[in-house]
């Protein structure tokens, strides 16, 4: 019940780019964010009485509405501003699409952090977590990692299984 902070956690998409065999979501045809409800988030934020906000986007992947989501998060940070709070921004994302130029663009708009989630080693993250068009996509989020690490603060999340990942050596495979 404290008034320090408010979470706001924001599906800007259902869509995917992505087929992982294990996820639970539904994105196919998937649904983006609605301007109605962008107004309701903005509203939520004008009325709160938090001294600082946490706002953070997800989905499906959030980057398919990179726009949006720049949108959105500067609109709250100028709210905040205004009301002398502090904001601060998050996205989770699969990684494919935060390329440099991305990641600039959203830390322009006040998202700070970014979670990206790989699924171990090159061999077994590329055989679970490939494009709908099958395409593999370790090393092309490997190189937007380091590309991003120079506007965003980046977390790296791995999806341990004990099917594969059976010692520390499989587990120390994974080159970032």
């Amino acid at each position: 019940y404290s008034t320090d902070i408010s979470y706001l956690c924001v599906v800007a998409t259902t869509r995917c780019n992505f087929s992982c065999p294990y996820c639970i979501q539904d994105t196919a045809p998937g649904e983006d964010l609605h301007p109605e409800v962008e107004d309701r988030i903005l509203e939520a934020i004008q009325n709160t009485r938090a001294l600082s906000l946490s706002l953070t986007f997800y989905g499906g992947e959030p980057l398919l509405v990179a726009e949006t989501c720049r949108r959105v998060a500067s609109m709250a940070r100028e709210l905040c501003r205004q009301k002398k709070r502090v904001f601060n921004g998050f996205i989770v994302t699969n990684g494919y699409l935060l390329d440099g130029d991305t990641a600039q663009m959203l830390q322009q708009a006040g998202i700070s952090r970014a979670q990206i989630t790989i699924d171990g080693n090159r061999e077994f993250h590329d055989s679970r977590r490939m494009t709908r068009s099958g395409m593999r996509t370790f090393d092309r989020i490997v190189r937007n990692v380091r590309a991003a690490s120079r506007y965003l603060k980046i977390d790296v999340r791995m999806n341990i299984d004990s099917d594969v990942h059976l010692s520390s050596d499989n587990v120390r495979d994974v080159e970032l």
